[in-house]
């Protein structure tokens, strides 16, 4: 059976590579622009999202999370889920990670697992 070879042209290939370069800069240009202070964490994305079958749910941001005057749970901020107005918050943390929109996120300070106290969507 004969070999098929696809030919690309050095200038598809620089196209390719510019774009590639260009998305790459500007998704690190959006993490590191996340601020994480002891109260919150400003300008952030979510960067992962999982829920326990007691129904905990725990985020994981840009920035640096270790800044906040708290306990990580093993990396991530928790959203107890008995926590006030916790459909309200999931439901816009999944909207912000969807829609790759910053957020702020309070945390409830020296709080154990760092739970979040409430979070502000942000114009992106």
């Amino acid at each position: 059976m004969p070999k098929t070879h696809t030919c690309l042209s050095k200038g598809t290939i620089r196209r390719s590579l510019a774009a590639t370069a260009g998305f790459a800069l500007a998704l690190a240009a959006q993490l590191a622009s996340a601020e994480c202070s002891p109260m919150s964490c400003d300008n952030a994305h979510v960067l992962e999202i999982y829920t326990e079958a007691n129904g905990n749910v725990y985020v994981q941001l840009s920035g640096t999370m270790s800044n906040l005057n708290c306990t990580l749970a093993s990396g991530y901020l928790t959203l107890p889920a008995t926590a006030s107005r916790f459909k309200e918050i999931y439901t816009t943390l999944l909207a912000v990670q969807l829609s790759d929109r910053p957020l702020s996120v309070r945390i409830n300070t020296g709080s154990p697992g760092c739970t979040i106290s409430y979070i502000r969507s942000l114009a992106s």
